[in-house]
């Protein structure tokens, strides 16, 4: 089997208002319900800014947003984008849940071999912008393993893109490492922000993600 991962630069209304607020949009369930539309049920962090009277009404031929607490669930038929489509229209498989945040949509698919795969990607590019790119070969325990990690972005809602940005490049360089391989001077450096900025920055999304794991309130 073959995993493609792709992130797409995105008009539709859903990415215009992750853009806008700062907020990913997961969505869980997704699938087409005639030519050129979809039926979308997603959610996303609360905001007093979300446009849902501009951009969202002008892909959604009908809607329902419903909040409690910190969440929004959004759910309808919506204009389709040319990415769903092909994928299922050429026996792929995408996987569940993709993420869009800042203005960008992140997509995954399975495929049995490596000529589907290319189809669904050209057939994808012929009407979306892909920024990047990435395919390989992968195993079922691979498989398996990308399913579990797949729960896990619901987790990092709530963190701007530059809190991600910095943890995750905290987390991969070892600044998490005993011994610490990777301190807040190289994560300065490489950001061109103040070490006090940068521990702001990280402060901010270890506590959102402490809160989300323990249930608490902000």
């Amino acid at each position: 089997m073959f995993i493609t991962k792709m992130l797409i630069e995105s008009e539709c209304g859903l990415a215009l208002a992750s853009k806008r607020t700062a907020e990913p949009i997961v969505i869980p369930y997704l699938y087409p319900v005639r030519k050129e539309r979809n039926y979308v049920f997603c959610f996303t962090r609360k905001s007093k800014d979300i446009p849902f009277k501009a951009e969202l009404l002008g892909d959604f031929e009908t809607h329902k947003v419903t909040s409690s607490g910190k969440y929004s669930i959004i759910d309808g038929i919506k204009k389709a984008h040319g990415i769903i489509s092909p994928i299922q229209k050429n026996a792929g498989i995408p996987l569940f849940p993709l993420i869009i945040s800042d203005g960008k949509e992140q997509i995954s698919f399975l495929t049995y071999d490596k000529t589907t795969s290319n189809k669904i990607t050209e057939s994808i590019g012929s009407k979306n912008v892909i920024e990047i790119i990435e395919s390989k070969k992968i195993t079922v325990e691979d498989l398996v393993r990308k399913v579990q990690s797949g729960l896990m972005p619901s987790f990092t809602l709530g963190l701007t893109t530059m809190e991600k940005d910095i943890l995750q490049s905290a987390y991969i360089s070892g600044f998490y490492s005993w011994p610490r391989k990777y301190d807040l001077e190289n994560l300065s450096t490489d950001f061109s922000l103040s070490k006090p900025t940068i521990a702001y920055h990280m402060r901010n999304a270890e506590r959102k993600l402490l809160s989300t794991i323990f249930n608490n309130s902000s």
